[in-house]
C-alpha cells in the first residue's frame, strides 16, 4: 500500500509484466492476462469514460520534450527500470530517528 508521498510506478510497472500461468488458467479457469485487458485497467476505460481519444493523446505526447526523450530512451539498447520523481526514505522521518 503507498502513502501519499509515494510514487505508484514500481507497482505499474510489476502489474504491466505480471502474467497468469498456463497452470493457474487451467487449474482454475482463468483467462489469460493480454496485454490490451492491462491497457484498459490502467487508462483506457477512464478515458472511454471522459471520451479522451487515446491515438490524439499519444500523438500529442511524443510532440512535447519529455515525450521526445522517453521516444530516445526507448530506442536506446541499454533501457533502465529506474523510477523518476520524487524518492523518500523513512530513515528522514524524525520520529524514527534515534536522537
Amino acid at each position: 500500500m503507498l502513502s501519499s508521498t509515494e510514487s505508484p510506478q514500481d507497482q505499474i510497472q510489476a502489474f504491466r509484466s505480471f502474467h497468469i500461468s498456463p497452470q493457474l488458467q487451467q487449474m482454475y479457469e482463468y483467462p489469460p492476462l493480454k496485454d490490451q485487458v492491462k491497457a484498459n485497467m490502467l487508462c483506457g476505460n477512464a478515458a472511454h469514460i471522459h471520451t479522451i481519444d487515446l491515438d490524439v493523446f499519444a500523438s500529442e505526447r511524443r510532440r512535447d520534450a519529455m515525450g521526445q526523450k522517453k521516444e530516445l530512451n526507448a530506442q536506446s539498447p541499454n533501457l533502465s527500470f529506474r523510477t523518476y520523481g520524487p524518492s523518500f526514505s523513512r530513515k528522514g522521518v524524525a520520529g524514527e530517528r534515534k536522537w
